[in-house]
C-alpha cells in the first residue's frame, strides 16, 4: 500500500508543473522499491506551433532526480489528411515539432513514438473553438491561495456560451504577469448544455494592477478525465488524511503516465483595477 501511494504522490509532484501550488509538510515515507514508470506529455492546439512532447521516467524519490529524461528512437504526429511532422530533440526528453506544423481545429490527430523498442500511440480530435464572452472582476476575502497572492483579493471570472446539443469540456487556466498558474478549473457541460457559465479559478485571487490572461481550452473527453483526476489528487490529497490518490487515467496505450491532448484554446487579457 506504502509503494503504490508514493507513486501517486510523485505523479502528484511531477505534473504540478502545469497543476498546484499548496502548502508544504515533511512526511516520511518508504520510497525504496516504488517501480519507474514511463511519463509521456504532448499537447498540440490550433496556436502556432512549434508543440513540444516530454519523456521521463518516474524514480524512487531518494534518488537525485525525481525524473529520468528518456530518449525515443522516434517521435511523429500525423493529422487525418496525411499531413506529419517528425520531432526533433530539443534536449533529452524534450522533442518539438516543425514551427509550420500547426493543429487545425475539427481534425483528428495521432501520435506515435518509439521508446525502449515499445511504439505508444494515441489519437485524439482537436475540439470546436468556444469563445470567451468576457472576463468578469469581483471582490473576495479569505479561502485563496495558489496564483495571484492567494488569499484575500479579486476574483476573474471567465463568461462563456455553450454550443448546445454538443458534449464539450473545457479546461480553463490563467496567467499572471506572465507566469502560468499552476491551478486550473475543468468543467463539462453535461447539467448546462447551450446554457451561460461563469467560471472562476476558485482557489486564486489577484491583486490590483495585475495583468491577467485566462485561457478556455476545449478539450477531448479523455483529457478531461485525466485532468479532472488530476484535480481531485490536488485537493484530495492523502497528506490531508483521505484515501490515497488514484493515477489520473491515460488516453495513451499501451498504459503509461500523462496523456497527448488536440486542443482549441482562445484567451482574454485584462488588468485588475
Amino acid at each position: 500500500m506504502k509503494n503504490k501511494f508514493t507513486l501517486r504522490l510523485i505523479l502528484f509532484i511531477c505534473f504540478s508543473s502545469i497543476v498546484f501550488t499548496s502548502c508544504t509538510e515533511e512526511i516520511e515515507l518508504d520510497l525504496k522499491s516504488v517501480t519507474s514508470q514511463l511519463v509521456i506529455e504532448v499537447n498540440i492546439t490550433n496556436s502556432s506551433g512549434p508543440y513540444f512532447a516530454k519523456f521521463s521516467k518516474s524514480q524512487p524519490y531518494y534518488e537525485s532526480s525525481s525524473f529520468q529524461k528518456i530518449t525515443p528512437e522516434w517521435v511523429v504526429i500525423t493529422d487525418e489528411s496525411g499531413v506529419f511532422d517528425t520531432l526533433k530533440e530539443v534536449e533529452p526528453g524534450l522533442y518539438k515539432t516543425d514551427s509550420s506544423f500547426m493543429g487545425i481545429v475539427g481534425r483528428s490527430y495521432r501520435f506515435q513514438a518509439k521508446v525502449e523498442g515499445r511504439l505508444y500511440e494515441s489519437l485524439c480530435r482537436m475540439p470546436n473553438i468556444v469563445q470567451i464572452d468576457t472576463l468578469v472582476v469581483s471582490e473576495s476575502s479569505g479561502g485563496g491561495f495558489g496564483g495571484g497572492q492567494g488569499g484575500e483579493g479579486k476574483l476573474v471570472t471567465c463568461v462563456f456560451h455553450d454550443p448546445s446539443g454538443i458534449e464539450n469540456f473545457y479546461l480553463i487556466r490563467a496567467s499572471v504577469n506572465g507566469e502560468l498558474i499552476k491551478d486550473f478549473v475543468v468543467v463539462n457541460d453535461r447539467l448546462k448544455d447551450g446554457k451561460l457559465f461563469e467560471q472562476n479559478l476558485r482557489q486564486v485571487r489577484f491583486q490590483k494592477g495585475d495583468i491577467i490572461t485566462i485561457q478556455l481550452i476545449s478539450i477531448s473527453q479523455e483529457v478531461y478525465e485525466y485532468y479532472n483526476l488530476l484535480n481531485q489528487n490536488s485537493f484530495g490529497s492523502p497528506i490531508a488524511g483521505s484515501v490515497a490518490p488514484a493515477n489520473p487515467p491515460t488516453n495513451i496505450t499501451p498504459e503509461t503516465l500523462g496523456c497527448f491532448s488536440a486542443q482549441s484554446e482562445v484567451s482574454k487579457t485584462l488588468i485588475v483595477q
